[in-house]
């Protein structure tokens, strides 16, 4: 079973050490959103988290290790 855009939020956020700020950061998105985005789905604050934003955050977060 393939992953879901939570399980590789969270997976990036874990494996880069990242605060919900600074993914929010990445995403151009409010930190609430990234609160919403790692709530188990049974919560109903729970909101997916688009493809694009993750895509998006992959991108910033290669990037941003290019740069170190």
């Amino acid at each position: 079973m393939s992953q879901t855009n939570r399980e590789k939020l969270i997976q990036i956020r874990d494996k880069h050490g990242l605060t919900r700020r600074q993914i929010a950061m990445m995403c151009g998105v409010s930190e609430y959103t990234v609160k919403s985005w790692l709530l188990k789905p049974e919560s109903s604050n729970h909101r997916d988290m688009q493809k694009k934003d993750l895509d998006r955050l992959q991108f910033m977060v290669t990037n941003r290790l290019k740069t170190l």
